[in-house]
């Protein structure tokens, strides 16, 4: 919580968060982003491609990175 204002800068340009909805359609989840880290986020539909649903594990990728490459990402769904 005491960092400089450089190393603030840097641990908040490798972070991307948003918040919303999502919906799940036979080729992958769409998250319907209300608002973003990103302004140019907000409001926005987020297609994945879905890579497994085995179970209670759904993977899926992000194909195109804003950095660059992909990012995989699991889900696990828990007990009530």
């Amino acid at each position: 919580m005491s960092g400089t204002p450089e190393e603030n800068a840097a641990a908040a340009q490798g972070v991307l968060s948003y918040f919303g909805t999502y919906s799940v359609a036979p080729n992958g989840p769409i998250f319907h982003i209300e608002r973003s880290s990103f302004p140019n986020l907000s409001g926005a539909n987020a297609r994945r491609v879905l890579m497994s649903f085995t179970g209670d594990v759904m993977k899926y990728q992000n194909a195109a990175t804003g950095r660059g490459g992909q990012a995989h990402i699991e889900w696990k769904r828990v007990a009530p």
